[in-house]
């Protein structure tokens, strides 16, 4: 049983051959009889333009004939001009003939000169339509049929490479992180922007205070010249009961506070800004990687169709 199913498979395998085998026939038959039907075309054309050259050929002949009638009417009127005329009338026929049989032979130079230049033309065309014929056989049309089909087979598996390796989903993440972090860029010089100008503000406020707690300690000072060893930390410590140093001494605390509640702000906002940069320079290597990848796939491309 199971050598009768590997009969039956061979079979069928040489049945798929056998069909490849008929449709490359078909290929090569219909590329045959295009080839056949250009060399048909060319000959029709072969054959109006040997038509056109006997039809002048003819025009030439029929031209010949006339002068040549010309010629023996003027024979024929200079010998009765002979008869009837005085001898100036025949010196003169007799010029006029002799100008007439000059432009005779001239015309017949030419014809001669087109004749030639027919006969060679024809034998030129005869010479090139039998190179064209020997070019449009059915071999070379075989060959070159196979080998325009190894060309396309190796395009397609090149752009089938290409498709594999082309990275399009990483490019259009690229540029999404590219413009989300652009955004936050520039949200982040605004808020910097913004945050400039309340530090400037916060500075100007505590150069007021740290003033009026230097004339605070300076009142101070003064009222207690009597111990000079007494340390300014511990006045601060000490309830005063002048009110205006209590109050200089707690908003300087707080404006302190908030002081250091912007610094850690600011140094929070610098290290987000240092992160950006390393993401804008990781970002910068990896579309410069993705360049030259796919410079390198457009050369390949490039390549292939100078090979075609």
């Amino acid at each position: 049983m199971e050598h009768i199913i590997q009969q039956i498979q061979e079979l069928e395998s040489l049945n798929k051959r056998e069909e490849e085998k008929i449709e490359q026939e078909r290929c090569n038959h219909h590329e045959s009889s295009r080839a056949k039907e250009r060399v048909l075309i060319e000959m029709d054309e072969l054959e109006k333009r040997n038509q056109a050259l006997c039809e002048s050929i003819f025009q030439f002949d029929v031209n010949l004939d006339g002068t040549r009638q010309q010629n023996n009417d003027v024979k024929l009127l200079l010998k009765e001009s002979k008869l009837v005329s005085n001898s100036v009338f025949v010196d003169n026929s007799e010029k006029r003939l002799r100008h007439m049989q000059n432009q005779l032979e001239q015309r017949k130079g030419e014809v001669e000169g087109i004749r030639g230049e027919v006969a060679t033309k024809i034998y030129e065309i005869n010479i090139r339509f039998a190179a064209k014929i020997k070019e449009n056989s059915l071999g070379n049309v075989i060959k070159q049929v196979e080998t325009l089909k190894k060309k396309f087979t190796e395009l397609k598996r090149r752009e089938e490479l290409k498709k594999k390796f082309e990275p399009i989903e990483e490019l259009e993440r690229l540029s999404s992180s590219i413009s989300c972090m652009e955004k936050e860029e520039a949200d982040f010089d605004v808020v910097l922007s913004s945050k400039a100008d309340l530090i400037e503000q916060k500075k100007m406020e505590l150069d007021l205070l740290s003033g009026e707690l230097r004339q605070c300690a300076e009142k101070v000072a003064a009222r207690t010249e009597q111990d000079m060893n007494i340390d300014y930390s511990l006045l601060v410590e000490a309830n005063f009961s002048d009110q205006v140093s209590q109050n200089v001494v707690s908003s300087f605390l707080e404006e302190k506070s908030k002081l250091l509640v912007i610094r850690e702000r600011l140094a929070e906002e610098d290290g987000m800004a240092s992160a950006l940069e390393v993401k804008f320079e990781k970002t910068a290597e990896k579309t410069q990687e993705l360049s030259k990848t796919l410079s390198g796939l457009n050369c390949s491309k490039c390549s292939i169709s100078m090979t075609i």
